[in-house]
């Protein structure tokens, strides 16, 4: 963000859900969701986030407005991240990303 130069990271991530439908047919879902972190926690996940990486995210919604350049008025849910775990293919590390804990560890996790 240029006016307070704090690091802002968005990233995609994809919710798969499974379910019967009314004709009992298992059905698959993908719903895509916006993630946004900033400070020291978006500096982590530029680092650590790649392309099909399984992420943990917790934080909050929030619905941003806004305008295209062609006009008229678009809302967009997005989660705006205040702890990002990060999972899967790590050898024997899990690294946990927080946006409120400033201390960092690294046994098991890291913190921000």
């Amino acid at each position: 963000m240029p006016e307070s130069k704090r690091a802002v990271t968005n990233l995609s991530i994809a919710m798969d859900d499974s379910f019967t439908d009314r004709s009992g047919n298992r059905r698959e879902r993908t719903d895509w969701l916006t993630v946004v972190a900033f400070g020291k926690l978006a500096e982590l996940c530029h680092q650590h986030l790649r392309k099909g990486r399984q992420i943990y995210v917790e934080g909050s919604i929030r619905v941003r407005e806004f305008e295209p350049t062609e006009g008229g008025r678009f809302r967009r849910p997005e989660i705006v991240a205040s702890r990002v775990q990060f999972l899967g293919p790590l050898p024997a590390e899990t690294i946990v990303a927080s946006a409120d804990d400033p201390v960092a560890t690294r046994n098991s996790e890291v913190s921000v």
